[in-house]
């Protein structure tokens, strides 16, 4: 006679052991059937900027690395917080990553109504290029070097301004601590990404632009614009002749670097898979070629490096904020 109790015991301890198999693969299969669609990358400035140039070669190469469209999603406006914003609020499912730069790093410090912690609501999936920034006008301006710009603006105060992509941008708060560095003033004018601003700088209604090399390449290499310093710590390869601030300015240096981020609560799986992808991606060479020709490097950090190194910026830009005196809204 058959003991329907051990055997009800039995078959019990048999589906507890199914859920659990099936618990621990599920992982796995999750990772082997992402992406099943096409993947929207959020880039929080206007098209045209280096940013959302550089973002747009990383796309087609991640593309082709995950077998699935990358769809382009530019959300300018707000020093880049619409866009971050959109995905740190977005379902964490690896189907909405966001492209941004190290503004991320600088606007907790700048703002006090995010609507997002850059810490809890985003994964960092890893960091995919760095890049210097330059000081840029029209090559018929009265001071062709850092040295002159700086004289010009002491002997003329408030009548210079410069372009940036927007409040709060390392392109914005390098150019404060080198106006409270040099004593100097210079008034900020913020567009929605570099491209609005490089159309004012030809136009003549903004002398002094700080961009990365991607947007203004055609117009340095024309001559219609030229590059006063760079925030780099020592001169670009590329330019040598444009001095770096940190020679006029000691110990002077603000760098912009790029990164790759999905929602909080994207399954481990998925994240680690889109690292592992995104690190062979930045080590392809035709995209470091590509990203070389704009001034770029592709610089790989790992999850845990990148995470690290946004805490560390965060406090230290909240001493260059207040160091600077800028206005936190």
């Amino acid at each position: 006679m058959v003991d329907s109790g051990n055997e009800r015991m039995k078959a019990g301890k048999i589906v507890s052991l199914l859920v659990v198999l099936a618990g621990s693969l599920a992982p796995a299969l999750a990772e082997e059937s992402f992406p099943s669609r096409p993947v929207t990358l959020v880039v929080p400035i206007a098209p045209g900027g280096g940013l959302d140039a550089v973002a747009r070669f990383v796309a087609r190469k991640f593309s082709a690395a995950l077998g699935q469209p990358i769809v382009i999603d530019n959300r300018a406006g707000g020093s880049q917080n619409i866009g971050i914003r959109a995905v740190a609020k977005a379902t964490g499912d690896g189907y909405t990553l966001l492209y941004s730069s190290n503004t991320i790093t600088i606007n907790p410090a700048l703002f006090t109504n995010l609507g997002y912690d850059v810490n809890s609501d985003l994964t960092p999936i890893g960091k995919v290029a760095s890049l210097p920034l330059f000081i840029v006008g029209r090559a018929n301006a009265p001071y062709k070097t850092l040295p002159e710009l700086i004289a010009f603006a002491k002997a003329h105060p408030e009548k210079l301004s410069y372009g940036s992509p927007g409040t709060g941008t390392p392109h914005h708060l390098g150019m404060e601590l080198l106006k409270s560095a040099a004593s100097v003033e210079i008034t900020h004018v913020p567009y929605k990404g570099s491209a609005p601003g490089l159309t004012d700088l030809l136009g003549g209604n903004v002398p002094l632009l700080v961009t990365t090399d991607a947007p203004v390449r055609a117009q340095l290499a024309s001559g219609e614009l030229i590059a006063y310093a760079t925030f780099d710590a020592t001169r670009v390869a590329e330019y040598p002749r444009v001095q770096a601030v940190s020679e006029t300015l000691k110990d002077f240096e603000v760098g912009v670097w790029h990164g790759l981020f999905a929602p909080a609560g994207t399954p481990p799986a998925i994240a680690a898979k889109l690292t592992r992808v995104l690190e062979g991606v930045v080590k392809d060479q035709e995209l470091a070629a590509q990203l070389d020709k704009i001034g770029v490097l592709a610089s790989s950090a790992a999850r845990d490096e990148l995470r690290a190194t946004i805490k560390n910026e965060q406090a230290a830009w909240v001493i260059a904020i207040k160091r600077a005196g800028i206005q936190v809204k």
